[in-house]
C-alpha cells in the first residue's frame, strides 16, 4: 500500500482551460506533439479498448481520439476542442483493476503536457493520469468513475500553494485547491 498526496482534475476541469483566446495554441501544441512523436504515431496499429488497457497501444488512441480530430476540424472552436479532448479520454471497463496507472497513459500525459506548455507554462508539471473505480481501494475524496489528472503536492505547495498551484487553483476556478491524499492498494 502506498499513501499519496496529490492535486488532482478531471479531464472536464482540464477541457475548461481551452477558451478563445488559447485554442490556436492547443492546435499548434498538437502538431508539435504530432511530430515529436511522428515514428511512433506513423506506426500505430488499430485496437479495441481492451486491447489498449493491456498495454502498449496508447499511440493508436492518441492518433486516432485526439490528433486526427483536432486536425479534421473545419473551423477550430473552443466548444469542439473541449468535446474532442473531454469525448475521447479511454474510459475502462467495469472489470479493470481498481485503478489504473501504467504507460498506457504515458503519450496522453505527453500529449496534455504539450498543451499545458502552450497555454499555461507556469503551471506544475503534470504527473500522471489515473482513472479510479473502487472507493475502497484510494479514499473517498478521490472522483470515482472519472479519469483525473495528477499533480504532485509538492510541486503544488508550499505550505500554502506553490506560485505555479496558486496558477492551478485560478485557472480551475476553484476557492482553495485541496490537496488529497490517497492510497494505491495491491491485491
Amino acid at each position: 500500500m502506498e499513501a499519496r498526496r496529490s492535486v488532482m482534475t478531471t479531464v472536464k476541469e482540464m477541457a475548461g482551460l481551452i477558451n478563445a483566446g488559447n485554442m490556436h495554441d492547443v492546435v499548434e501544441a498538437v502538431s508539435i506533439f504530432e511530430s515529436v512523436y511522428a515514428k511512433e504515431l506513423a506506426a500505430a496499429k488499430p485496437v479495441s479498448l481492451g486491447d489498449y488497457y493491456s498495454g502498449g497501444h496508447e499511440d493508436w488512441m492518441v492518433k486516432e481520439r485526439f490528433i486526427k480530430p483536432i486536425k479534421t476540424l473545419n473551423r477550430v472552436t473552443v466548444k469542439d476542442i473541449r468535446k474532442i479532448l473531454t469525448e475521447a479520454m479511454p474510459i475502462p471497463e467495469d472489470d479493470l483493476e481498481q485503478f489504473i496507472e501504467h504507460d498506457g497513459f504515458g503519450m496522453l500525459v505527453s500529449l496534455w503536457s504539450c498543451i499545458l506548455e502552450r497555454i499555461a507554462p507556469n503551471f506544475p508539471e503534470l504527473s500522471s493520469l489515473i482513472y479510479f473505480n473502487y472507493i475502497g481501494s484510494c479514499g473517498t475524496e478521490v472522483p470515482l468513475n472519472t479519469a483525473v489528472f495528477i499533480f504532485e503536492a509538492e510541486d503544488c505547495f508550499e505550505r500554502r500553494p506553490s506560485p505555479s498551484g496558486e496558477v492551478l487553483r485560478k485557472a480551475l476556478k476553484r476557492p482553495v485547491l485541496d490537496e488529497i491524499r490517497w492510497v494505491a492498494v495491491n491485491y
